[in-house]
């Protein structure tokens, strides 16, 4: 017998071992109150969770089952529907479709979990989507970790970059990035070693990775998927490490202010910086923006050209003499000429009515409880004095700084005094 033979038949006897555990206790009884606690008693053994498998319980004992029907079958119909309704709110229905852009995902777990095979098995799919799909293998410490996810790529037919076994891991995700952006191919799925959240050498290590990409392509990692071993049970919520400090700019910092203010989520954050932008952003200076941005909508013949275009928008800086850096924040298309990096619908969505987005937003804020942190360029029109005011109105235990001669762009002005305003808070 060989060794993938011994393998499915491992997995099979895991996958069975619920459905049998079940099969052993229902079979030849009829579902009354000794068997209910006897199958929540069973679900609770089995890592399904204390509070999933009463709820399992409490379900089977309010559906009605047909003596004539298979009990076990019916049972099983339950816990099919239960696990379906309990996922399915949380798919990402547009996942695997066919990115237009640069989409650079970093696979993290634990060791043993299957995060090669869940790069193998996305690949494939993407693949099938029309996706153009390179595997990064910076997972250059485990034996063999290399040839098994080269053995994925030719099965799945995605290009696999690749380094000797001991090379540097973040070395490999540069290349695999670099590669990508002048192969045109707009998937990059990168495997790490696995490692354990109280290893603090490996954690840096993988903390570099992410940087590399990040300067490499704007925005990136676009996707950070942590792969977990469904039988590890409340270990899981280890493995999501401590709870993080979320900085956000513009719509970054929105999104951190809904998260810091949703009670689901709280618990994973510690503390919260507004980088110019308050529970919302002043009216007529996001109009100036808007305005700025449709400007561009028929692209530009040349970064100088998109370099004056931001000279004029903001004559306080002074215009760089390489304008090369450009790059990360335009796209050259297929008609030679380059476009910025955002999606046209936002500027079409600001149109609508946007009272329930106001509202929202102001539920969230009321509901901020962590340190917070507001800051604000001395020149933004984007967050004026009375959005400085509301802010500091709704989330009383704020702190607020201003840095002098920046306007809304505040990374690009005073990069310097921003970082350490925030890494000092």
């Amino acid at each position: 017998m060989g060794i993938f033979e011994k393998f499915k038949i491992g997995f099979k006897k895991s996958a069975d071992n619920i459905a049998s555990g079940l099969r052993e206790i229902i079979i030849k009884k009829e579902i009354d109150d000794k068997t209910l606690d006897e199958i929540e008693e069973f679900l609770i053994s089995s890592d399904v969770g204390i509070d999933a498998s009463s709820e399992i319980k409490e379900i089977i004992a309010q559906k009605k089952i047909d003596p004539k029907n298979n009990t076990v079958n019916e049972v099983n119909k339950i816990l099919e529907e239960y696990i379906i309704n309990l996922m399915e709110p949380l798919e990402k229905k547009n996942f695997f479709e066919k990115k237009e852009n640069l989409n650079i995902i970093l696979i993290s777990g634990v060791n043993g979990v299957g995060k090669t095979t869940t790069i193998g098995k996305i690949g494939k799919i993407f693949i099938e989507n029309h996706n153009k799909v390179i595997f990064s293998a910076c997972d250059t410490f485990r034996a063999a970790a290399i040839e098994q996810l080269e053995e994925w790529s030719n099965r799945v037919g995605a290009t696999i970059i690749k380094s000797n076994a001991g090379s540097d891991p973040a070395s490999v995700a540069f290349k695999a990035v670099e590669y990508a952006k002048q192969n045109n191919i707009n998937q990059v799925l990168i495997d790490t070693a696995g490692r354990l959240q109280n290893k603090k050498n490996l954690m840096e290590e993988f903390k570099k990775i992410g940087n590399v990409v990040k300067k490499s392509s704007e925005g990136a990692p676009h996707e950070v998927i942590l792969v977990l071993d469904a039988t590890s049970g409340q270990n899981i919520i280890n493995q999501l490490g401590k709870s993080a400090s979320l900085i956000g700019a513009s719509f970054g910092g929105m999104v951190s202010l809904c998260t810091a203010g949703d009670r689901e989520c709280s618990d994973l954050c510690n503390a919260l910086v507004m980088v110019d932008i308050g529970i919302y952003p002043n009216e007529e200076g996001s109009n100036e923006i808007l305005k700025f941005m449709s400007s561009g909508s028929k692209g530009f013949g040349s970064l100088e050209e998109a370099s004056d275009s931001i000279a004029s928008y903001l004559p306080h800086r002074e215009k760089p003499k390489d304008v090369s850096g450009l790059k990360k924040n335009l796209r050259l298309k297929e008609d030679g000429r380059y476009y910025w990096h955002w999606d046209p619908r936002f500027i079409e969505s600001r149109t609508s009515n946007r009272s329930d987005y106001k509202l929202r937003q102001k539920i969230y804020a009321e509901s901020v409880n962590i340190p917070t942190l507001l800051i604000r360029g001395a020149l933004s029109n984007v967050v004026t004095q009375d959005e400085v005011d509301d802010f500091l109105e709704t989330i009383k235990h704020a702190e607020f700084i201003e840095i002098d001669r920046a306007v809304h762009m505040i990374a690009g002005d005073r990069n310097d005094i921003f970082a350490n305003a925030a890494i000092s808070f």
